[in-house]
């Protein structure tokens, strides 16, 4: 959740992609906040353009990555593992 957005991808026979509800038919998608692509049948990609904050999702395996710069984040991140819910 961002901003009270929320972005969710699921697999239900399926990867669908979800933005605040809805899901996301065309990629790529982009907003004045944010940009996401995809590679087909491997993962999504979200840019959250101003904070330069990117996170993919990994469709194989179900994994994630958060790219963080760090000339914005550095020694301020902790408790990045949160809650995780599959």
């Amino acid at each position: 959740m961002w901003l009270g957005l929320i972005l969710n991808v699921r697999y239900l026979l399926q990867i669908i992609t979800t933005l605040d509800g809805e899901v996301v038919e065309k990629f790529p998608a982009k907003t004045s906040w944010m940009s996401m692509e995809t590679v087909p049948k491997k993962q999504v990609v979200l840019l959250l353009t101003n904070l330069q904050i990117e996170v993919a999702y990994f469709y194989n395996n179900h994994a994630f990555t958060i790219k963080l710069p760090s000339h914005l984040f550095a020694n301020k991140t902790e408790g990045l593992c949160g809650i995780l819910i599959f």
